[in-house]
């Protein structure tokens, strides 16, 4: 798993960390009893029979906004403990109890029964419990995530104490969310022991190549280094080098903080908007209710069809179920139900499904069309949304990642230790930009950001590229993430082959967006053209390659981008689609390996799975010659990720270069694109026409 996607997939333990002990003493509230029946056939009648079950318990205030905004009011004042805030955040937020169900059979659905009615968890007895949790007798785990109720409870817990710290960055708020606190007083800590994280990570020199033990040791390439850390070290470099004022300016942004002038003009004491902060409380406590699957509402007549759903199917995706219950049902919550209106379409705003891949953005992996289009058209298509809605959005996105670990006393361990700090400064820094999307075009959004990107290695690089070449290069440039893989990048680029580069410049500058062009390319008929091309993993395919050879890796993404286009022909009327090409299976490999393929029988093909989608696969050579003149012949592209030389050719790769010439001719006789895919350029783009007058089929270069 790459990196990014490792530090993404939450609470996993992916990462070759293990769960130790270091117990938390967060207290886990007596069980909710889950009614019998369907409460009356309605999603709101089970939500409304579970509040009336916890009001007669006990346990929780009488749900009222101005509980909600004295805690609001309190969260900036020294004196105001993390201790205080968890027991006045559950004692107010009656929905944090729905993230633990009975059934009626006396199970915790997700765990199993036979606990105590009131207890307090620790790590070491949430690990003993983590198996059960996803097998319970009321027949496996009812959460929609499959990871355990206790652990979704934990985890709303955790993202609540995000935003704790978040609000108090310059009193204690940057020591909480780095080390955590001290399990018995609650007190931020000023560093935290090893053996006291739930995560225990396996450096990168541990079993690793030569190559990535030396990349590993240069600071210089910040993901790499990172990886070499162990958890104390992560820690330590977070809280010493993290840009705290930007986390700062990003909750003024959302309206959750404001600093008024003094009477001198100077600048004032950072305070807390009430009931901003009220409702981000409250978003926070309801937002994965609905992993919970007896919670999930099925779509009601009236409503029909809901995003996809129609009527009596059950929602199974939790954002859209909880839109849907905000939308209709919405006083069935009561901390949502208490909100002004304002606030109230703020949050559903927030639990719209986007589509936005913030990874796409910051690697500069995806064009702004799928990158960006659905995001805007959410924003452009209410009037009431305003910039400070976006980033109302982006903290909730950032709280929510900072609590992803079920460990809320150790401090945000998801963002400090498992998540490459160079990646969340890139995240944080680019919020602002996308917040412009209320006012600007995706393109327009997305060649900002690149050229801000760019701006930052200036110094080292030299002024932004220009011209037709400008807008991949920046691409690639921001793809390789740290210096000195961009630095080979940058060199590998001046010795790429010709066709290359305008394979890579034409594709790259696609914008999957009709009508729009990149500033420098205005004007250029011939980049208004589609589908365009997500890569999907290029980063990471481009940053493994950057350490060993990098013209060969640019090489290899020139002839992934190449064949893509001989499978799906670029036409006009195709400028606002996008197509995904995944490259899964080469992303981890340094070039040399993914070459040495051929000697071992295998091929990497381009298959074309439907009208949006291709992925690239290793295949045994002989399973390819029995292919079909037709169809099969049509949807395939054998890459051409072998050496070439003067020499004569290996019996494989002769087998190769004529399966290739059989797969690219067979398939596209007689068409321009089959003829131009042996050649490097791309349908459309400069030269194109030369490369269709030339004779020959083979590139003369060592990578074909």
């Amino acid at each position: 798993m790459p990196p990014i996607a490792a530090a993404l997939s939450a609470g996993r333990g992916d990462n070759g960390g293990s769960r130790g002990s270091g117990g938390v003493g967060v207290p886990i509230p007596p069980l909710l009893a889950l009614p019998r029946g369907d409460g009356g056939g309605t999603p709101s009648a089970l939500l409304q029979q579970l509040y009336t079950q916890i009001s007669e318990g006990g346990g929780v205030k009488a749900v009222s906004f101005e509980h909600a905004r004295r805690i609001a009011r309190k969260m900036r004042e020294p004196t105001y403990s993390l201790r205080h805030f968890h027991d006045d955040v559950t004692t107010t937020f009656p929905e944090l109890r729905y993230y633990l169900l009975a059934s009626t059979r006396g199970a915790v659905h997700g765990e199993e029964s036979k606990l105590p009615s009131k207890r307090r968890t620790s790590l070491f007895h949430f690990k003993s419990r983590r198996k059960q949790a996803t097998g319970a007798a009321s027949g496996g785990s009812s959460t929609t995530s499959g990871i355990g109720a206790e652990a979704e409870y934990l985890r709303t817990i955790g993202a609540l104490f995000a935003l704790y710290w978040l609000a108090r960055i310059d009193i204690d708020g940057a020591r909480g969310f780095t080390f955590g606190v001290d399990e018995a007083t609650w007190q931020p800590l000023e560093r935290r022991e090893p053996q006291t994280s739930s995560f225990q990570a396996r450096p990168l020199n541990a079993h690793s190549t030569p190559q990535q033990k030396a990349a590993s040791a240069r600071p210089d390439d910040p993901q790499a280094f990172f990886f070499s850390q162990t958890v104390s070290e992560r820690r330590e470099t977070f809280y010493r080098e993290h840009e705290w004022p930007r986390m700062t300016e990003l909750m003024a942004n959302a309206g959750l903080l404001t600093r008024h002038k003094e009477a001198a003009g100077t600048l004032g004491e950072w305070s807390v908007d009430e009931e901003r902060m009220a409702g981000m409380l409250a978003l926070t406590a309801v937002h994965d209710i609905m992993k919970m699957a007896p919670l999930l509402p099925t779509v009601q007549r009236q409503h029909a069809p809901y995003e996809g759903f129609g009527e009596g199917v059950c929602i199974n995706d939790h954002d859209v179920a909880l839109g849907y219950v905000l939308s209709h049902y919405g006083d069935a919550l009561p901390s949502y139900a208490m909100l002004p209106e304002a606030l109230q379409h703020t949050i559903r705003f927030c639990t719209v499904k986007m589509g936005f891949n913030h990874g796409w953005l910051v690697q500069a992996e995806a064009p702004p069309g799928p990158l960006f289009a659905k995001f805007r058209a959410a924003i452009t298509s209410d009037p009431k949304l305003s910039k400070s809605d976006v980033a109302f959005y982006f903290v909730h996105w950032l709280t929510d990642l900072g609590g992803a670990e079920p460990s809320p006393l150790l401090g945000s361990e998801k963002l400090v230790v498992r998540f490459p700090h160079s990646v969340l400064r890139s995240f944080v820094a680019s919020f602002s930009i996308v917040g412009e999307l209320a006012v600007e075009s995706e393109t327009r959004i997305f060649e900002t950001y690149l050229r801000s990107r760019w701006k930052e290695l200036e110094q080292q690089l030299g002024a932004p590229p220009l011209g037709e070449e400008g807008v991949a290069m920046m691409r690639l440039v921001i793809q390789a993430q740290s210096l000195p893989l961009q630095r080979s990048i940058v060199e590998a680029w001046v010795r790429l082959d010709e066709d290359d580069r305008k394979v890579l410049a034409f594709e790259m500058a696609l914008t999957g967006i009709a009508e729009q062009q990149f500033a420098e390319l205005q004007g250029r008929d011939e980049f208004v053209s589609g589908p365009a091309f997500l890569v999907y993993y290029s980063p990471t395919f481009l940053r493994n390659a950057a350490r060993t050879d990098a013209l060969s890796g640019l090489q290899m993404l020139a002839e992934v981008y190449r064949q893509a286009r001989s499978l799906w022909p670029g036409s006009r009327s195709q400028a606002g689609e996008a197509v995904t090409v995944r490259i899964d299976q080469i992303k981890e490999l340094p070039p040399q390996t993914i070459m040495d393929a051929h000697a071992f029988g295998d091929a990497w093909m381009l298959e074309k799975q439907n009208r949006f989608e291709g992925v690239i696969k290793q295949q045994p050579v002989y399973s390819i010659l029995g292919y079909g003149e037709d169809t099969e012949l049509a949807s395939k592209r054998l890459l051409a990720f072998w050496w070439r030389t003067d020499d004569e050719l290996d019996d494989n790769i002769g087998t190769l270069e004529s399966l290739r010439a059989k797969l690219v001719f067979s398939a596209s006789e007689g068409d321009l694109v089959g003829r131009l895919v042996s050649r490097g350029a791309s349908p459309g783009a400069p030269g194109a026409a030369a490369a269709a007058s030339s004779s020959g089929g083979n590139r003369k270069v060592q990578l074909v």
